[in-house]
């Protein structure tokens, strides 16, 4: 077998955009998808942020002080399975990290047509339903052996030293359902359990 090089590195003949031509242009495209009707599947939420990862929270870390380190391979995993883990598993994570602690940044995405609350200001069974999705993989984490697993699969065995603390966050409906009515803001906040971020979509 040869081990000449069969291949060249070009320069690509058109220059990269300047991150503010970028961000104008996602800006616009995020919110005619969010504003279009019917309104966007989950998948064709999920399918933008895969085009566009600069938008997915966490990738430094989404609980306590962000970390100055890119996250691991500066990049997010779509679909990230959790070993032996045979259920639905987060749409993106991030592997994050400081010098305290590991953490790992699930990611549950919803459609923005779910609705947080009932008329009568009740959790959804939506978000109830999604909130024990979450509690599934919390309950997964809770097992020594699954964290080893997981490390061991993510190539993270030199991770050592430092706290092993997964966040959670989930990416339901919209933030306009929560902004017009403060009083179910302030109950949102106590739904969410330890280490768990609710965020609403914004157009």
């Amino acid at each position: 077998m040869s081990s000449e090089k069969c291949y060249e590195i070009r320069e690509s003949p058109e220059k990269p955009l300047e991150w503010s031509a970028y961000a104008e242009i996602v800006r616009r495209e995020w919110s005619a998808l969010l504003n279009k009707e019917p309104a966007p599947s989950e998948a064709e939420v999920q399918a933008f942020l895969e085009l566009h990862p600069s938008l997915i929270p966490g990738s430094f870390g989404i609980i306590g002080s962000e970390s100055g380190h890119c996250p691991a391979w500066c990049g997010v995993i779509r679909q990230a399975p959790l070993p032996s883990y045979n259920h639905r598993v987060p749409d993106f994570m991030w592997l994050s990290e400081n010098s305290e602690e590991e953490q790992p940044v699930l990611i549950e995405i919803e459609a923005p047509s779910r609705r947080w609350f009932t008329a009568s200001g009740d959790a959804t069974a939506t978000l109830n339903h999604a909130l024990g999705q979450i509690a599934e993989w919390k309950a997964w984490f809770d097992v020594p052996h699954n964290v080893e697993a997981f490390k061991a699969f993510y190539g993270m065995d030199d991770w050592r030293g430092r706290r092993f603390h997964p966040a959670y966050v989930l990416i339901y409906g919209r933030r306009a359902e929560l902004e017009d009515k403060p009083e179910f803001n302030a109950k949102r906040a106590q739904l969410f359990p330890d280490r768990v971020v609710g965020m609403g979509l914004v157009p």
